[in-house]
């Protein structure tokens, strides 16, 4: 009877054993899951970082090719400027010189 009691426990452990060996793969991969999403979000967040890093520069880019464009113009503006002023200070001149004849 000892012997059939010690069996009976025997077959109990092995049982156990063998569902906790069972519960332990599912978790191992459960975990692998997780560690592959893991993974895959990582490669997803650096992949994002990577795009801002992109457009921000490609942005600063833009705004600097937009103000060299601005200070272009302005210079052309005041060259354009200057020149007018010559050509009103010439004709004010010959006004006053055609003035002084009469």
């Amino acid at each position: 009877q000892l012997s059939t009691e010690l069996k009976a426990v025997k077959d109990e452990r092995d049982m156990c054993f063998s569902e906790n060996a069972t519960k332990m793969k599912h978790l191992e991969a459960r975990l692998h899951v997780r560690e592959d999403d893991s993974k895959d979000e990582q490669e997803k967040l650096y992949e994002a970082r990577r795009q801002l890093k992109e457009i921000q520069q490609s942005d600063a880019q833009r705004e600097k090719i937009d103000l060299e464009k601005t200070v272009r113009d302005q210079k052309e503006t005041i060259e354009r400027l200057k020149g007018e002023k010559e050509k009103l200070s010439d004709d004010l001149i010959n006004c006053m010189k055609k003035l002084e004849v009469f």
